[in-house]
């Protein structure tokens, strides 16, 4: 199956669904002696066709318990939608 064609079934499956993204802008989980990577635009840009719904956390090294709260946020604000 082509990339298009796994597109393409995934969008008809979500066709019903409205789908919301939270994104954190730096990725986590890495070595120390790696700096922190950062989530492409291009990679968000592939989100797009999926939602209109995209929130990116942008504060680099934030702790556990400061990302959590926004994601909670982020469900809450979009709950009732």
């Amino acid at each position: 199956m082509t990339k298009q064609a796994v597109r393409s079934k995934l969008f008809l499956n979500f066709k019903n669904y409205q789908l919301f993204f939270f994104v954190l802008e730096y990725k986590y989980n890495q070595s120390q002696n790696n700096q922190s990577q950062k989530v492409s635009k291009e990679e968000i840009d592939k989100l797009r066709p999926y939602s209109n719904v995209i929130e990116i956390f942008t504060e680099k090294n934030s702790p556990d318990n400061s990302r959590a709260e926004e994601f909670r946020k982020f469900i809450e604000k979009h709950l009732s939608t």
